[in-house]
């Protein structure tokens, strides 16, 4: 081969230097696939002193190797430490959590008497907190209030430690309404629909089935089920068999089910063919 860089291989910024595929784990990868890795294909990369487009042809196996090789550095390097978020389930958890909290703080501020809603106006808005509660959160506000002067070079405070106390409830209010509303205009699905997974799993699994899956193996993005409603299919136990050697997992840390992976390569599918045809996703 050509000095030079495989174009699409060499990308800028990220680090090649770790090699996660040995030949021993293409050989397992080539053995799940169940088909067969000969010939050359062609490969463009870029003359390192001419700068000139070349195209060569090198072992179709070198190609799977290397060609993984670049889809496991965009996973690791950029996808994985990107796209970890939690699942809608999960982030529902947590606006319930914070829901929960700030009413809880509510309601020991109001001694389980509270307002259903606050506003920080008129000069009786803390009257419902009991009098003890309410002097001796004013009393150690009156510090913030006298120091927020002194670093605004006032003689006296603007806000006094009243204020301080309501703006302070207030914004416990606000988060309050904020979580409860945010977690009922969250679109959670039933954990099996409704929700496409990780965007860096489908990227992914996008990047192998355009980049590896179609030219080296020559192979169209489909899957099967059997009688019985189970998925299968080479490209099934392609993808699989590159999770198993990179250690990914679901988010309870089992490995991902032929079922999982193919509503995962229908998602890609599907979003790629929404492309094409021009339409949102």
């Amino acid at each position: 081969m050509a000095k030079g860089n495989v174009k699409g291989f060499g990308i800028e910024g990220l680090n090649f230097d770790k090699e996660y595929f040995t030949e021993d784990d293409i050989d397992q990868i080539v053995k799940a696939v169940g088909l067969p890795v000969e010939g050359d294909i062609e490969i463009a990369g870029v003359d390192e002193e001419t700068e000139q487009e070349t195209k060569e042809q090198i072992p179709k196996r070198l190609a799977l190797k290397l060609k993984l090789q670049q889809q496991a550095v965009l996973y690791f390097g950029w996808y994985e430490p990107n796209e970890q978020r939690p699942s809608p389930k999960q982030v529902e958890k947590t606006l319930s959590d914070i829901e929960a909290a700030a009413d809880q703080l509510i309601q020991k501020v109001f001694v389980d008497n509270p307002p259903k809603r606050f506003a920080n106006e008129g000069p009786d808005r803390l009257e419902d907190i009991p009098y003890a509660v309410r002097t001796a959160l004013e009393g150690a506000a009156t510090k913030d209030a006298d120091q927020l002067g002194n670093l605004n070079g006032l003689d006296t405070p603007d806000k006094n430690a009243e204020d301080l106390f309501g703006e302070a409830l207030e914004h416990v209010y606000r988060l309050r309404n904020w979580a409860a509303e945010s977690r009922k205009a969250l679109d959670v699905g039933d954990g099996q629909t409704g929700y496409r997974g990780d965007t860096g799993i489908n990227s992914l699994i996008d990047g192998l089935i355009e980049h590896v899956w179609k030219p080296v193996f020559d192979m169209p993005a489909t899957t099967s089920v059997n009688e019985d409603g189970f998925a299968y299919g080479p490209l099934i136990e392609f993808v699989k068999q590159v999770f198993k050697t990179l250690n990914i997992v679901g988010r309870d840390g089992a490995p991902f089910e032929s079922d999982a992976i193919r509503s995962r390569i229908r998602n890609v599918n599907d979003q790629r063919l929404a492309k094409s045809e021009g339409k949102a996703v």
